[in-house]
């Protein structure tokens, strides 16, 4: 859902008493909504990469598109990882970031809707999605929502926009994972608590594509740029 799942943690870690799961259950939450996104999308994954196989230029090319635009993420998570992380240690920062996130989804009902197609999209237009998806490294910044807005801009229908925003967030979540992983020495805990919560985050991942893929083709999109700012709103104040 386009309201910083980041965001969200922050705050309940700092508000509600809630202590950092640890990076075993990151990491099993991000495995969850990435296997979602594979398998929500399995037939269109199948024919690019059938299709990638075989040697069709327009598939190698949405593939290479993909490449592009995962790289601005890459570069500054690499560059910046420690500063990052200290942007997690401020309910200041998140709510700010949720202002940000809440009006650029708001003023998305504005966006004049284009009927582009991913198989015509050029690399410049991947790249300023993925400019997009570097903002929301920060915490409180919706990083689906960054992404589909500005696949909006660059002239993408509704549900491409979603459709290229969920195959993008593959690299992204597989990469943060792998970059946690490095970082445990095991799992000594509750593995049925870890199994129920993979569980749930699958299931909420579905859910959610269904939900974004159904309001973005409308102009029900702004709804998530009102709760946004709610919560934003509401966390400085506090």
């Amino acid at each position: 859902m386009p309201v910083s799942s980041s965001g969200h943690l922050v705050l309940a870690q700092q508000y509600l008493g809630i202590d950092a799961p640890g990076i075993v259950v990151e990491v099993a939450l991000h495995a969850a909504t990435a296997l979602a996104i594979l398998i929500y999308f399995r037939r269109r994954l199948k024919t690019i990469f059938t299709a990638a196989a075989g040697g069709t230029r327009g598939w190698l090319r949405f593939v290479a598109l993909v490449v592009v635009a995962s790289l601005p993420a890459a570069v500054v998570g690499l560059a910046f990882e420690s500063r990052i992380e200290l942007l997690f240690e401020s309910t200041r920062v998140v709510a700010v970031a949720l202002l940000f996130t809440g009006g650029v989804l708001a003023a998305s009902s504005l966006v004049r809707r284009g009927d582009g197609r991913l198989a015509e999209m050029g690399f410049a237009a991947a790249l300023a999605v993925g400019a997009a998806q570097a903002l929301a490294i920060a915490p409180g910044v919706s990083r689906s929502g960054m992404t589909i807005v500005a696949g909006l801009l660059v002239g993408l229908a509704g549900a491409e926009a979603a459709t290229f925003s969920f195959l993008l967030s593959v690299p992204a979540i597989l990469g943060a994972a792998a970059l946690e992983a490095t970082k445990t020495r095991g799992f000594q805990g509750d593995w049925a608590g870890l199994t129920l919560a993979f569980v749930i985050a699958f299931v909420a991942g579905l859910a959610a594509i269904y939900i974004v893929l159904a309001l973005v083709r409308g102009r029900g999109f702004g709804w998530f740029g009102a709760y946004c700012a709610a919560l934003g709103l509401l966390a400085l104040l506090i």
